[in-house]
């Protein structure tokens, strides 16, 4: 035999010893208890290993892909909590070149120019890109909304100018 068919005749008498409890552990794992009597014979013959099974389940939220839209922020609905994003970019390229309307929802982070903001702040105009989901019937929701302006935020207090040393010329 080459190696690779000795590496895995080994792995898989490895894995049928893993999977199959000895005779000797199933007796030694017995959960104390009554003792089976004459009548209950059905279910005191089967071997008890002292593991589960089959694998517990695990619970886990539901996970929901992510879709992100790129483009141009083009209206923002306060009252209906939506924004229309004329796109240019991302992963469905059926909607470039169109504009799409995105839900928000109280969970939606959204964020301009580096800053937490409120649907109110938001700037029509600047460059969006919008982490959202689709649900069954097609629409949109907004899990995260980036709008970039082009413009610095404005600082609490103007900071000076630069002033320009006199040239020094050597002689």
């Amino acid at each position: 035999m080459n190696r690779r068919t000795t590496a895995v005749t080994v792995g898989l008498v490895l894995a049928a010893a893993i999977a199959l409890p000895t005779a000797g552990s199933a007796s030694a794992a017995r959960p104390a208890g009554p003792e089976p009597t004459a009548t209950s014979t059905a279910t005191a013959t089967a071997p008890v290993t002292g593991r589960p099974t089959a694998r517990p389940t695990v619970t886990r939220g539901v996970r929901v892909p992510q879709l992100v839209v790129a483009g141009t922020l083009t209206a923002v609905d306060t009252a209906g909590n939506r924004i229309t994003v004329a796109v240019h970019g991302g992963r469905d390229k059926l909607q470039r070149g169109q504009d799409v309307v995105v839900a928000l929802t109280s969970a939606t982070v959204l964020r301009q120019d580096g800053a937490v903001v409120t649907p109110a702040d938001l700037r029509v105009g600047g460059h969006v890109s919008v982490r959202c989901t689709r649900a069954a019937d097609g629409s949109l929701t907004a899990t995260r909304v980036t709008v970039e302006t082009g413009e610095d935020s404005p600082t609490s207090s103007p900071t000076s100018s630069p002033t320009r040393s006199p040239d020094v010329t050597r002689g």
